[in-house]
């Protein structure tokens, strides 16, 4: 009837439809159109993956825009539009490799970051995107002579094209003084250094001892544009840029790492082999390439440098954990032999007066998501840019050695990048970081050469103090009743504060003597004893290894139930001693 019916359906919906149509029965002239159909989606969906590789690789005219294939093309026509794109990816490739060997030193940055810094508008947010590029491409140059760079270079819209881009970067690259490029690097005690050069292979299921093992060797700890751990998630550019980097660098007497080739995408094993192969005739530093996968096409490619490396001892990997920890920065890592041990509220004493900026991690937690929550969490917390601070990182007890990629980034690199959104984040220089994990997650081989704090709860350990539980309980020292009543939700007040709260329920368990009688002498100013520990424990009955968790759960539910009965009344003074305590204990059995 000439009406034109618009609807959106995914591309999995769209594969259901085509194979409900290929089964459905139907007259011959049906096959022809049948036909027809699948063969125009299919050019479709290759349109759109070629569309997608010229986003992720960074073409200017290609990050924001949208598509219409009318169905009325033919099926030629859709593919000729396909072989544009690839022709497209094809010039704008060469165009990028050109590029990075006229300039070897801007292989640190990804294209998507300089986008968006011709994309950006904001204020604040070309601030903090200068910040990034600073640390990423020019990390000694002055941050005021960077700024004023970057701004002359990147402003106007002629970056906007794929020739225009490159002219900004040829801009760029020329203006910007040699001595801007120069990064730190940090050293580690070692007896017995090597400085080897050349390509070696690796095969190993001890990944992550066998790379800091190469480092230790050195006499180094290895840098964020030194080594690349490969992820689903890793695009064909960073694995490029990290041989460029390798086999260009001037500098001799460095160790570059290509860790994890077997999770690298399998359209790239050719590119990448082949560009590794050529370059390591110009290479004046060693390449270390790791594998937990015997059969893989890199893996056989490079057999001839295959070689067999022990790793060193879990000891003399401890250096690794003391060198990370170098100046401001601190990384500890809070672990118990069982939960509720107190890890949080040894992290918040720790913490003393500092801004705790707290983070989970779970096990399908991506980088992008992590640098997000932490962002927002230090805004939240209104954390000024040179504030010292703290990050809890909070390691959930269902990861398993996924999360070793994203912590050994956070932990030891001290960068993380997002490569979905082009964002290259660097950690503060002035953070310490606390990592707190479970039993079982602090099995994981990252945690076993960094430096540890395992958390007891014993009298010695146990906060008695007014200040000090503030400090360890921080937001949670005045709290919701949280005792499942109905007045769960009521917000306490000064009076009745963690500390208090453990002062009556003390106070009242010293007045109960061992007979169950109620002793009338207890004095209302009641000070918190080193015994107050072993008092609670005995009457929650908790068994070793004590909860401290458990042990302010019962201090809660038993203050609460003991202000909800006459026990907080005035009727408590005429109240027979007996039946005061037998009610107290009631009250102590059932909490």
């Amino acid at each position: 009837n000439g009406k034109v019916i618009d609807s959106k359906q995914t591309v999995g919906e769209l594969l259901d439809y085509q194979s409900a149509v290929v089964l459905a029965k139907g007259r011959d002239d049906d096959v022809v159109h049948v036909q027809e159909f699948v063969a125009k989606f299919g050019w479709v969906r290759e349109l759109c993956i070629e569309f997608l590789k010229l986003k992720r690789s960074g073409h200017p005219e290609r990050q924001g825009f949208a598509a219409r294939v009318p169905f009325r093309l033919a099926s030629k026509d859709i593919h000729e539009e396909v072989k544009r794109a690839q022709k497209s990816l094809n010039e704008w490739s060469d165009l990028v490799e050109a590029m990075r060997m006229r300039y070897p030193l801007i292989n640190t940055v990804m294209l998507r970051q300089l986008l968006r810094m011709s994309a950006e508008d904001s204020e604040t947010g070309i601030e903090g995107l200068t910040l990034e590029i600073k640390n990423t491409l020019f990390p000694a140059g002055p941050l005021k002579d960077v700024t004023e760079l970057l701004r002359e270079t990147w402003s106007g819209d002629d970056a906007k094209t794929a020739a225009g881009f490159i002219s900004k970067i040829d801009m760029m690259m020329t203006v910007a003084p040699l001595e801007w490029y120069t990064f730190p690097t940090r050293e580690i005690d070692f007896t017995g250094l090597t400085s080897d050069s050349g390509v070696k292979l690796i095969v190993t299921d001890m990944v992550l001892p066998s790379v800091l093992s190469a480092y230790v060797r050195r006499g180094m700890l290895p840098e964020w544009h030194q080594l690349l751990w490969v992820t689903e998630d890793t695009t064909s550019e960073q694995i490029c840029n990290l041989l460029l980097r390798w086999a260009m660098s001037e500098a001799a007497g460095y160790l570059f790492c290509l860790v994890g080739i077997e999770e690298m995408q399998e359209t790239d094993y050719h590119k990448v082999t082949s560009l590794l192969l050529d370059l390591e005739p110009k290479a004046k530093n060693a390449l270390l390439v790791v594998s937990s996968s015997r059969d893989n096409y890199v893996v056989r490619q490079l057999a001839h440098w295959r070689e067999a490396s022990a790793a060193l001892p879990v000891e003399e990997l401890q250096n690794v954990g003391v060198s990370v920890s170098q100046g401001e920065k601190k990384v500890t890592v809070y672990t118990a032999k069982s939960a509720g041990a107190g890890k949080t509220f040894q992290i918040n004493t720790d913490a003393g007066t500092l801004k705790i900026v707290h983070v989970p991690l779970h096990k399908t937690c991506k980088t992008g998501n992590l640098i997000t929550l932490i962002e927002a969490n230090k805004k939240a917390l209104s954390v000024k840019k040179d504030e010292a601070y703290v990050l809890h990182v909070d390691v959930a007890d269902s990861v398993d050695e996924s999360v070793t990629v994203i912590l050994f980034e956070l932990l030891v690199l001290g960068s993380l990048y997002d490569a979905e959104k082009g964002i290259r984040w660097f950690l503060d220089s002035n953070v310490n970081i606390a990592v707190e994990t479970a039993p079982l997650a602090a099995q994981l081989p990252i945690f076993s050469f960094l430096n540890k704090k395992v958390s007891v709860v014993n009298k010695d350990t146990f906060k008695i103090n007014s200040n000090e539980i503030k400090n360890g309980m921080r937001t949670n020292f005045t709290v919701a009743r949280c005792d499942g009543t109905i007045y769960n939700s009521v917000m306490t007040t000064t009076s009745s504060t963690a500390y208090n709260r453990l002062v009556f329920v003390a106070r009242i368990m010293s007045m109960v003597d061992e007979t169950k009688k109620f002793n009338a002498g207890g004095s209302v100013s009641f000070q918190l004893k080193e015994n107050t520990l072993g008092m609670i424990s005995r009457a929650a009955n908790l068994s070793e290894p004590v909860s401290l968790w458990a042990v302010w759960s019962f201090v809660d539910v038993v203050y609460w139930m003991a202000h909800s009965t006459f026990l907080s009344s005035s009727l408590f003074r005429d109240t027979p001693h007996q039946i005061r305590a037998e009610a107290f204990d009631f009250i102590c059995r059932t909490a």
